[in-house]
């Protein structure tokens, strides 16, 4: 076939394979370079991203876990946990009722009423004795 043509096909016929050929070699070898490159920064981005999310849910859950702390301490619930350990749930129903009233006016505090989904108080038989809930002895 290349004996028939004249030069000048001939010439753009193999200057055309050596010019396409490396091209496209080069074009696959920079595509595969971009792709890793996207993928790496991609990553970075994302662990970076992650670790900026997970410091936040840390910050919340400590302040959370103060203010826990705080009512845990206050005389309401010592004195009810107190109740249970002693004469049982249905001994300390006056106390539980005390602080269910105490939980509720938390729960109803104007800057935590958005926030905050219920408290309750856990005896050491994981029996909800008092809560925010509804029906807490459910």
């Amino acid at each position: 076939m290349l004996k028939n043509m004249n030069l000048a096909p001939k010439l753009i016929l193999i200057g055309g394979l050596l010019i396409i050929i490396p091209l496209i070699i080069v074009g696959t070898i920079a595509i595969n370079q971009a792709s890793n490159g996207l993928k790496n920064a991609t990553s970075k981005e994302l662990a970076a991203r992650s670790k900026g999310l997970a410091k936040l849910v840390d910050t919340i859950l400590e302040e959370q876990l103060k203010y826990i702390e705080n009512i845990a301490i206050t005389p309401d619930v010592v004195r009810a946990a107190e109740a249970v350990a002693n004469k049982g749930v249905d001994g300390a129903q006056e106390e539980l009722n005390s602080l269910n009233a105490f939980f509720v006016k938390i729960k109803n505090t104007k800057r935590l009423e958005e926030h905050l989904q219920g408290i309750a108080l856990v005896a050491t038989n994981s029996t909800l004795v008092a809560s925010t809930a509804l029906y807490p002895y459910i």
